[in-house]
């Protein structure tokens, strides 16, 4: 028990000391450390707090650009840039509906912005090949080929390459030189044969002598570039229509004239068999007698009235034609 109470004596000092020490330590820097701890902690909570702001912003803005479908929200989701991935991603969607318009120049200043500030973008080459659609469905189809070409040759492991392959042989075919859009389009079709790529790129050279130009054309519909799927203008289609109603109309008045003037004339032939009919002949006027009632309704108000006044001569034939039928074994 001695030795332990000469043990715990001797360990009091140097325990005192170091609390002493620390102390006096915490006097000189605790305010210091006391500053740098809760810099720290807000620090950490800010960013915590920034963190979680950021993502409720981009699934806002995410919700946004799924709604966006006309040009005027989704030029307006650009100018707010609340998000810098739904941002580029509403570029592409704002070129690929001002193309579907129509508006083949504004498609290509949407792909051109994007290119100059997303120009590292995963889906840069959507722009790239945009371009080239552009400039094709423009008729500028020289310098679309080239894009094309530039593309494919650039970017072969690209997912697009088929494509930008398929475009470039057929805006040379467009272009005029379709010797060359040929050879290039079967190196594709041997390449890629049995998949709809080669079926596609089979079909323009099958149409080499039918392909133009296209006025208006989409880039992933390639059939309006074929004339056997070209649709008839609505003014040709117009005027064809007024052409095709003229004949139906004049038909019944031009048949009218004839119709009226032969009961008038024959109206003076339909006495005699009143006199002395044989029973066939009998027979025939009375079988004409009908067939002269429908010219009657078909003329106009003035012819009509001649085979009115025609009735009482052409009823002789049809009261006699019983009698004499009777005699007829």
């Amino acid at each position: 028990m001695a030795k332990e109470d000469r043990n715990l004596a001797h360990a009091a000092p140097e325990t005192i000391d170091e609390l002493e020490a620390f102390k006096d330590w915490w006097d000189a820097h605790g305010n210091k450390v006391t500053i740098v701890l809760i810099a720290i902690l807000a620090l950490v909570v800010g960013f915590q707090q920034f963190t979680r702001w950021r993502e409720k912003s981009a699934e806002r803005a995410m919700s946004a650009f799924d709604q966006a479908r006309t040009p005027e929200a989704l030029e307006e989701l650009i100018a707010a840039g609340k998000s810098a991935a739904v941002t580029p991603l509403a570029r592409l969607r704002l070129a690929g509906v001002y193309f579907a318009e129509g508006k083949y120049d504004l498609s290509q200043s949407v792909y051109d912005a994007f290119l100059k500030s997303n120009g590292k973008h995963p889906l840069a080459d959507v722009a790239k090949l945009g371009l080239a659609h552009c400039l094709e469905a423009q008729g500028k189809v020289a310098a679309a080929a080239a894009a094309f070409g530039a593309f494919a040759d650039a970017r072969p492991e690209s997912f697009l390459a088929p494509a930008a392959r398929l475009g470039q042989g057929r805006s040379l075919i467009l272009a005029g030189s379709h010797d060359e859009g040929k050879r290039i389009l079967d190196l594709f079709i041997a390449e890629k044969a049995g998949t709809a790529w080669a079926a596609q790129a089979d079909e323009i050279v099958q149409a080499i002598g039918r392909i133009a130009v296209p006025e208006v054309s989409a880039p992933t519909d390639i059939a309006s570039l074929f004339d056997s799927t070209a649709e008839v203008p609505e003014a040709a289609a117009a005027e064809a229509a007024a052409t095709d109603e003229k004949p139906a109309e004049a038909a019944p008045a031009e048949a009218a004239p004839p119709a009226a003037e032969n009961p008038a004339e024959a109206a003076p032939a339909a006495e005699k068999p009143a006199e002395a009919v044989p029973a066939p002949e009998a027979e025939k006027t009375a079988e004409a007698a009908p067939a002269a009632e429908k010219p009657a309704e078909a003329a106009s108000a003035p012819e009509a009235e001649k085979p009115a006044e025609a009735a009482p001569a052409e009823e002789k034939p049809t009261e006699a034609a019983p009698a004499e039928a009777a005699t007829q074994p």
